[in-house]
């Protein structure tokens, strides 16, 4: 999508998010192949100018000749042109090469910000050694959640950190029953529970909701769907994977 920057009605969405969401200061070193360019500088005040609203984390080039790759609110990527009077928000693949050039950088954004993830807000298991480390995006009404929770059972020597992230739009007695398991005095035995039993706890006593914390967090790393792994290095693998590729990917491969 080509976005004319003469009008300022296609940048709203940007504006918004700029307002809405809690920005990560983030930046990360060029991915693309290039010498340093003396338009960069020139850019992001153009950029900032352009969209007051958004905080621009950083300014690269790409293997384009007079395309250039901007970052901001610390997770969204967007390409300009050097007089930043189109702006292009869209994924960049280099086809050559079969990988996305956007993905790539999203990819290396996510693991500067992984320890910034809110684990606190999280329900934690820890199993053998817990060396390892796996964070899971899990809506308790999602099938595939479910699927994966049982892939999981064999693993060991993790820790497993698990956001309770209910999408309503498809499952609307998710945040219910997140908020119920949330506020039990034993938090893992009651999602353990639920996930492999189909059993809830009774109603608790009301306690402070994480979902719209969370909910904050996966709209900014992009977790459109759930379940989404995320793993140490920044990758998100969205989907019920099988045991032997989460092995692989967090060795990783």
């Amino acid at each position: 999508m080509t976005v004319s920057l003469t009008s300022l009605r296609p940048l709203q969405r940007l504006a918004l998010l700029a307002c809405s969401l809690p920005l990560l200061l983030l930046t990360a070193p060029a991915l693309a192949a290039g010498k340093q360019d003396a338009n960069l500088d020139k850019i992001k005040t153009l950029v900032t100018q352009k969209m007051p609203r958004a905080i621009v984390n950083g300014v690269y080039t790409t293997p384009l000749p007079n395309l250039y790759e901007v970052v901001v609110n610390g997770s969204t990527v967007l390409y300009v042109d050097s007089k930043v009077n189109y702006l292009i928000q869209g994924e960049m693949i280099d086809v050559q090469h079969k990988q996305s050039l956007t993905e790539q950088r999203l990819t290396s954004l996510r693991k500067a910000a992984y320890s910034e993830l809110p684990l606190d807000l999280a329900i934690r298991e820890v199993r053998g050694t817990g060396a390892r480390t796996l964070v899971v995006f899990s809506d308790p009404d999602c099938p595939f959640c479910h699927q994966l929770e049982q892939n999981l059972k064999p693993m060991t020597d993790v820790t497993i950190y698990t956001l309770l992230y209910p999408i309503p739009q498809l499952h609307p007695d998710a945040a219910r029953k997140s908020d119920l398991i949330w506020c039990q005095p034993n938090r893992l035995a009651a999602w353990r529970n639920w996930m492999d039993n189909k059993v809830l706890p009774e109603a608790a006593a009301s306690c402070i909701s994480p979902l719209a914390r969370i909910a904050e967090t996966g709209q900014r790393w992009g977790v459109d769907g759930t379940p989404a792994i995320v793993l140490p290095d920044g990758r998100i693998m969205p989907g019920a994977y099988p045991l032997a590729e989460i092995e692989k990917a967090l060795s990783g491969q």
